[in-house]
Parts: C-alpha cells; structure tokens; sequence
C-alpha cells in the first residue's frame, strides 16, 4: 500500500507521502490562514433553543449564546471539562467608559465569526482551526484622553498567577498543574497596520489589556485590538491524550469530489465527546463540516452514516447520553447529498424512562436504487433507570425517513433477543439495492446466560424495506469459541463478515478484543427463507496472535466487482497497530495483512474503510490519539492491469472478448473475482462453442475436412500449458463466468473458441484472446 494522506479539512491539494505529514495552510474566504485541520461553523439546532450557539475547531468547541465560553478537547481519560469563558465588563479610555450602558450587547454572526456589538466598541471572534482569535474595535477616536484599558471578566476552575502590566501570554492551568489554555500577548493595530504593544495584568479573574495613551493619542481610527495574534488559545499546552472515538466514512458514488461522508467523535472530557460529520471526496479527504453536535449537556457518540438514493440524502444517527437523567437515546438527522453547508437539526427518538438504546448502526439504498428510508438497528437495554449495559440486552430496528429534511422516526421492532439471552453489538451492510423488493444483512453477538462456558455466538438475520425479518437466522460455522464485534458489508445477497475470536476460558466478556480476526462470507437473497448453502463459505482466519488484543473495526464492499472485500482491524497492544486486507469473493485474503499504521508520535484509533465505486479506489481512514482530533487516509495502491489483447482469428468471424459486471474494466481482471469470464459475439444462433483455456499461445494451422479452410490453432490443446475447455454452450452470443479464486497468482490466460456451425457442420477458430490477471 502507498499514498499516506492526511485528511485535509480546509480545501488544501492532496499530496502523496510515506508517512502521516501535515498539509500545508490554506487560506479560507475570510482571509485567514487556517491550519489543514477542523473547522465547524457557528451555528445552533433549528426548534432546540436550549443547544445555544456554537462552533469548533480541531482541539476545541466555544459557544457564544451567553458570551463566549472556550472548551478544550482534553480528551476522554480527563476527568471533567475544563471551560474557560470570557465577559467583557469594561472598556475605558480615562475617565470614559466605552460600552453602551443598560444594555446587553448586540449579537450577530457569519459561519465563523462572531461580533457582540457595545455601542462604539465590538468585541468580535474569529473560529480559527487552531483556536479563537478575539478582537477588540474601536471605530472612532474616543473624546477622552488617557490609557485605553478592556477589563475581562474570566469564570473557570483553571488558574494563572497575578501579573501586572506584563507584556506576555498568561498561561491557565489545572489543579494538577497542567497547562491548559493560553491567552496571548495583546497588540493593537491602526488604520494603517502600524502596531502598539500592549500589557497584560491578571488578578482575581480579571484580565486586564492596557494601552499607554501616547500610543491611543498617535493612532489612526478604527483601532483593532487584538490580544491573541494569530492562536488565540494555547491549548496544545496540555501534556495529556486527546481520544478520538470510533470514525466512520462512507461514499454514495455521485461524483469524486465531496460526495461522501465522514462521521467521527471527539472528547472535550470523559464526560463530554461530540459528534461531527464532514463531507468527503471519494479519497477520503474531507472539504467541510455538515454536521456536528457540540452540545455540553449531553455526550454524543458512536456516529454512523448512509446514503439514501430515493432522496438524495444522508441519514446520520448517533447515540446521545442526557447528562442530567442519564437516559441513552438515539439523534439523527437529514443532510442532501453533496452539501457542503452545516445542517441544524437533529430529531431525538424519544424513550420512556428506563429504556436505553445505542451503538446504532445504519444502512441506506445505493445510488440509482429505490428507497426514501434508511433502517436503523441498535442495541437496547431496560429496566436501569440510569444507562448501563445490562445483562439481558436486546438488538432493535427502526427505520429513519427521509423524505423531510428534518426526517422521520418509524416504530420500533424486535431482530434478535430470546428470553434468558444478552444479544449485542449490531451491524448491517452499508447500502441495499433498492427497487420494489430488497433487504438489508443484521449481524449481532448473543450470549446465553444460563448455558454454563457458553460462548458468543455470531446471528444474521435479512430486514427488508418494509420492516419483515427473516425467523431463521444464519449462525456462524465457526465452533465454541467468543465471536465478537462483527462487522458486515455486502448489497444483493452476497455479504461478508469481519469478527474477532477468543476462547470461552476467558467467561463473558464485554469487549470485543480476540486472539484471531476471521472471515466469514454468506450468500442469502432478498425473499429466501434461508441463506444459501452453496454461498455459506468456510470461515477464513487473516491474523492469529497469543495474546488477545485484536478487534475487528472495518469492512467495506466493492459493489462493481460485487466479489471483493477490505477489512480493517486494530492490534490495542501498549503500541497499538492497524492492519488491512483484500478479500475475494470466498472471503479469503488476497494478500498477507498490510500494516497501515503504528505507534510513534500518535497511536491510531479504530479504522473504518471507504470505497470509491467510480475510480475504483480503496481508503482505510484512522483517528490517532494526539492533541486535537486527527485523522489519516491510505489508499490501496493497485496497478492496473494490462488490457485484453486480440490476435486476429484466420479462419473465423465470431469475436471474442472479456466481460464482467464493473463498469471499471480493470476491476473484472482481479484475482477474487466471481464473475468474469469470456463472450463470444457473432455466432449463429444455433452454434456450438468449444472455448479453449491455456496459459500460454500457439500458432499451428491446421488442416481436417472437419474444419473450416485456414484455421490455426492459437492456445495449445494439449500439454502443461492447457488448462482444460469451458462448458459446451450453444448460441450467437454466449459468454463463461469463469471464477477467479484467491489463491490463484497473478497470471495471463489465453482463450480461442472453436465453434461448430449449424449451418454446414464444420469448426471456425476464432481470434485469440489474451487476459492478464492481477491479485
């Protein structure tokens, strides 16, 4: 694998590396140099007053419906947020005051930039990547001499010694001493960019910003006072980890640029983390944020994304804990397709007190398919008044309509759960194919509490689009052993599932970490009563290891070969590691796992993994864990193969070519492929075809009453170079599907069919075809 790329959140050229490296700046609209790194736009929850207003950066949120307030992403093994919030108590000039008294300031905003207006001053912030750059206007020369003096009002836990007319950055810490948030040295500037220092003084939560008055009296209105320069908060000053949650991504195969989505967590604390959703390229790269939830009174996690052709929209759906009842509960919300604008809604499904529901997981209907709803399924407990993971958890669905921008919730109803059981951890494939009649693929873990050394056991069951689940349920062929934290993706009856393993000596546990990641692929239509038995493949192990320490959190389906597969797991060792893979249409690897990424100056969180069906292209996307959120992006570097090649026939007209379901030709000459295979065009309808395979050529004519005149022989029909004929078939235009299993090579076969005409009972040859073969 090469072309390790970062995700680029300002619009930024991608750049080919060998390792995670930084984008270079981009300058956005406004002017500002913004880092390549997450910027989410001022906004707030449309018919939600309480949310308030809000916006982010790459390791930070700030809100400003009650002035502004800074949180830090300090990262989920921190214990509390930390926020730090500012109000403007006085600007003077002398004996003047400059704010408008009586009055609270005006408030108004663009995507990122906020003003609170105070009469002939406005207070202004600027939403940066790296932080908050305040401001402070004066638009016109103050009638009063004397030393321009703005007092701030500070309310935070964090402290900073008392200084006095310093010219510096105060530094806040926590009780523990670590620096948390930084506040820069003041400039002023005038009219014509010439700049004044400014001192700093800090006592008993009061920042106060000062300008000696020869310097106000020399200065060209409208002055800017600006006391951060370009960081306006230095909080890459904490030491510690900032955890990344699980992420997420998918594409809906529109166009290469932006059509896609990337769903991702980040932690202001442990009990603080906050969704956001970026629309993406088909590489993985992310252009804008369309979605977040910074809210402070609720912790947002577990974001899934799915496309739903019917309305040409996303359905996002995230789990949200209510901090003051302690009630877990299902979000979502609508975003169209190829937006690059923040969406303000979010329809919480309502609960009774005592019901919890989470890790939802979502499917959608693929492009140019039928469907305007996209099925939820996620894992519910009962009967805890505060959220818990209970013993006898059960796995639910619901559906998500679309066809509003707000969206719809449906009913709930049952998937899997029998009495005495604890069933958990659901996912269904990404896309269903839509139309008059389909289904979605739901796998989850069950275990039976009661049943002694039971272990976890794998079950999938088929929801179609009006909400009918299948009564027999697949069970994984693997023996008593855990199988846990599946994950599965597939569309039209041809799905594969990605777990890990353990042993039973280890009890019931509650992750889902293994000793083995495993394969497992399963064939079940849309309308059967069952899975099919020729399609229910052997289970396939890719990484076995003596330690328990890998866990499954990747898979994604290629939908143009409808035969391959790439999964991605993670090695949560001291130093963890993530791995990808290639699989064929069996499930088993086309290759040995691909280390993607390891431990140096980050560690990489759960990888989730992108397919583009219009360039062919493979992305395994990661969060890392550093200071602020990161995220990188590899792409499966696969040649393209050779084209088909002809050698003219000598004695016969019919023509022979190769053919597969993708629209990307190359893609149908992958090893792992199902179904590929030759087409003889141009025959009579009544002909017979002998179709000859070899992996090497020939050139010998042949003369018989048999055959037709000039005929040559152009594959070997005997030797250790012939591979054998293709199945008799009779018809003027007729094609092989000839399956490609994985532990093939890399190799070039060669075709010529020979075909018995009806007309005068002789044998043509036809031209030979060549094929070369990639893994």
């Amino acid at each position: 694998m090469k072309h390790v790329l970062p995700f680029a959140f300002a619009a930024a050229a991608s750049v080919g590396a060998q390792s995670p490296v930084p984008l270079p700046n981009a300058v956005d609209a406004t002017g500002a140099v913004a880092s390549a790194g997450l910027r989410v736009p001022v906004h707030g929850r449309d018919g939600d007053a309480a949310y308030g207003l809000w916006a982010g950066g790459n390791a930070y949120k700030a809100s400003f419906h009650d002035g502004m307030t800074f949180v830090p992403y300090l990262g989920a093994a921190y214990p509390h947020n930390q926020p730090f919030a500012w109000r403007t108590t006085s600007v003077r000039v002398g004996e003047q005051e400059l704010l408008a008294a009586g009055r609270a300031p005006a408030l108004r905003h663009t995507d990122f930039h906020v003003a609170y207006e105070h009469g002939s001053v406005t207070e202004t912030y600027d939403v940066l990547a790296e932080g908050i750059e305040q401001r402070f206007v004066l638009r016109e020369r103050p009638a009063a001499a004397g030393d321009l003096r703005i007092h701030g009002a500070l309310r935070t836990a964090l402290w900073s010694p008392a200084v006095e007319n310093v010219r510096g950055a105060l530094v806040f810490r926590d009780a523990q001493g670590q620096a948390i948030v930084g506040y820069g040295a003041a400039t002023a500037i005038d009219a014509d960019g010439e700049r004044f220092a400014m001192t700093t003084s800090y006592a008993n939560g009061t920042v106060t910003l000062q300008l000696a008055a020869a310097d106000l009296a020399r200065a060209d209105y409208p002055l800017v006072v600006d006391p951060l320069l370009s960081t306006a908060f230095g909080f890459g000053q904490y030491g510690g980890i900032v955890g990344v949650g699980d992420i997420d991504a998918a594409h809906d195969g529109s166009s290469v640029s932006m059509s896609g989505m990337v769903c991702f967590t980040t932690f202001a604390s442990a009990s603080d983390s906050d969704v956001h959703a970026g629309a993406c390229a088909e590489s993985g790269s992310i252009g804008s944020v369309v979605f977040a939830d910074l809210a402070n009174t609720t912790a947002a996690d577990h974001a899934r994304a799915a496309f739903v052709a019917g309305t040409n929209r996303w359905a996002i759906v995230y789990q949200n804990l209510i901090v003051a009842t302690q009630q877990m509960q299902l979000r979502a919300t609508t975003v169209p397709a190829n937006s690059t604008t923040i969406t303000s809604t979010s329809i919480p499904h309502l609960l009774a007190t005592g019901v919890h529901e989470w890790r939802p997981e979502v499917g959608g209907v693929q492009l140019g398919g039928t469907g305007n709803r996209a099925l939820v399924v996620f894992q519910q407990e009962v009967g805890t008044a505060q959220f818990a993971n209970t013993a006898d958890s059960t796995v639910r669905g619901m559906f998500f309509d679309t066809t509003t921008a707000a969206g719809q919730w449906t009913a709930t109803f049952a998937i899997q759960g029998n009495a005495g059981d604890d069933t958990e951890r659901p996912s269904l494939n990404r896309t269903a194919e839509g139309g008059s009649g389909y289904s979605w693929f739901v796998v989850c873990q069950a275990f039976t509490n009661n049943a002694g050394n039971d272990d976890w056991d794998l079950f999938g069951r088929l929801v179609n689009q009006g909400g009918a689940v299948t009564p027999l349920a697949w069970v994984s062929s693997l023996g008593t052993t855990h199988k846990l934290g599946a994950c599965v993706d597939g569309r039209a009856g041809r799905y594969c599932v990605l777990y890990s393993t353990a042993n039973t000596s280890i009890g019931k546990n509650l992750d889902v970490v293994g000793n083995d990641i495993r394969s497992e692929r399963v064939d079940w239509s849309h309308g059967q009563a069952s899975q099919s038995s020729s399609g229910n493949w052997p289970v396939v192990t890719l990484m076995s290891l003596s330690f328990r320490t890998l866990e499954a959190t990747g898979i994604a389906f290629d939908g143009n070969s409808r035969s391959h597969w790439t999964v991605g797991w993670r090695n949560s060792t001291t130093s963890p590691a993530i791995y990808a893979s290639r699989l064929g249409h069996r499930g088993d690897a086309l290759q040995a796992p691909d280390l993607v990424a390891t431990s140096g100056s980050t560690s990489p969180g759960p990888v989730t993994v992108l397919f583009g069906a219009l360039t062919g292209t493979v992305t395994v996307i990661w969060s890392v864990f550093n200071i602020g959120f990161e995220a990188y992006r590899r792409q499966f570097d696969l040649p393209a193969p050779a084209s088909p090649s002809s050698t003219p026939s000598t004695c016969g007209s019919p023509s022979l070519s190769w053919q597969g379901p993708s629209p990307l030709a190359a893609t149908d000459q992958r090893i792992g492929s199902e179904f590929c295979g030759p087409r003889v065009q141009g025959a009579g309808a009544n002909d017979l075809h002998l179709m000859l395979v070899a992996i090497a050529t020939a050139n010998v004519p042949v003369a018989d009453p048999v055959l037709g005149t000039n005929c040559t022989l152009l594959v070997p029909f005997s030797g250790p170079d012939y591979l054998g004929n293709l199945t008799l078939t009779v018809g003027a235009d007729v094609n092989w599907v000839l399956p490609l299993p994985e532990f093939l090579p890399s190799m070039t076969l060669h075709f010529q069919d020979w075909v018995l005409q009806s007309v005068n009972g002789r044998l043509w040859g036809s031209n030979r075809l060549t094929v070369p073969l990639l893994r």
